[in-house]
């Protein structure tokens, strides 16, 4: 706590930090997407499909991190949040990214972010109508290359 001019005490708040040294690819096109370890494990071959439908290059367009299960990056309170415009979570809460929201699939438009929370990729391999929910969450965001 600091002393100031004000009559009420003031706090620094420190930047948490996020892990940019585990994210896999070059961020060309500011988008970084989120699945859980074992569930990329399985299905990698599948999220790059997804990701190369909407023109998305896995190692050149996208920032990728796998992360363990229930694990938070609290991204939205660090300043690492600027350096992406969407940010595509599969079976990711979108509270594990700081995002306080009941939401838990959808897509959300925010000031300065797009994000499709959507299920786990082995749920989407199986599922029909989970694919086409992320499907159109796709297009509507990267409508410009579908």
């Amino acid at each position: 706590m600091k002393t100031s001019n004000f009559e009420y005490p003031c706090y620094n708040i420190s930047d948490s930090s996020f892990p940019t040294h585990r994210c896999i690819g070059n961020n060309a096109r500011r988008t970084l997407v989120l699945a859980e370890q074992k569930d990329f494990e399985e299905h990698g071959v599948l999220l790059t499909k997804i990701l190369r439908a909407v023109e998305l290059d896995f190692n050149q367009d996208v920032s990728f991190i796998s992360m363990e299960s229930g694990e938070s990056l609290n991204l939205l309170s660090t300043s690492s949040a600027k350096d992406y415009d969407n940010l595509l979570l599969f079976g990711i809460n979108p509270r594990q990214i700081g995002l306080m929201t009941n939401a838990r699939l959808s897509l959300l438009r925010l000031e300065e972010h797009t994000v499709i929370a959507s299920t786990q990729l082995s749920t989407i391999a199986t599922d029909p109508k989970a694919k086409r929910i992320l499907w159109d969450h796709l297009k509507e965001v990267f409508n410009d290359k579908t």
